[in-house]
């Protein structure tokens, strides 16, 4: 019984809320462009997965009702930061190179759902798409394929204004050279930026 009032206390507070935002919802899903910017850092969870800080480009054209056309362009830095595993296989040391070096350059293309009248002037997203990426380590270069997908809430402070942020994944395979091979990815990122509507 408490937690039933409880919820309905919930919804009248956020009614509340959202009232006198309602008008201006309209605004936020009608660019029809978008270009956000974002700063932040990406863990890469498998071998040869980039890790390290990350910048976030993106641009976006509103196609109907919810639907974004999104375009990506994404940049990794990795360092040496990090350890090894490491373990002895009763033979000799097997050593497994977390993805915490490297360099990525990623494109994305996808599509966008904003959820524009759930709290405006809050608006939560989704996003997936396909993926392409350069990579390159010290002495060895290499390629990436996969899908990308995540989301995030922007606050607009004014109708064509917000900040907020995001966490995405992203898994597919890499090709290495010098034998290196075909390899897993997986990583995950967040960022921190804002979206302007123009």
């Amino acid at each position: 019984m408490r937690a039933m009032k409880m919820f309905m206390a919930f919804l009248v507070v956020a009614g509340l809320l959202a009232s006198p935002h309602a008008a201006r919802a309209a605004d936020f899903n009608h660019g029809p462009n978008e270009f956000s910017f974002h700063i932040g850092g990406q863990g890469g969870w498998w071998d040869w997965t980039p890790g390290g800080a990350k910048l976030f480009f993106e641009y976006g054209r509103w196609l109907k009702d919810q639907e974004w056309l999104d375009l990506q362009a994404n940049f990794v830095f990795g360092d040496r930061w990090g350890n090894d595993d490491c373990h002895w296989d009763g033979h000799h040391w097997v050593c497994h190179h977390w993805g915490y070096r490297g360099f990525e350059t990623e494109l994305v293309g996808g599509v966008k759902w904003k959820f524009v009248h759930v709290i405006p002037p809050f608006v939560p997203y989704a996003k997936v798409g396909g993926l392409v990426g350069l990579i390159s380590y010290p002495n060895l270069y290499g390629f990436a394929i996969g899908v990308r997908g995540g989301g995030g809430f922007k606050y607009f402070f004014l109708k064509n204004f917000g900040a907020g942020m995001e966490v995405n994944m992203a898994m597919g395979f890499n090709m290495i050279n010098h034998d290196v091979g075909f390899h897993f990815f997986w990583a995950i990122d967040i960022g921190f930026g804002i979206e302007v509507l123009f």
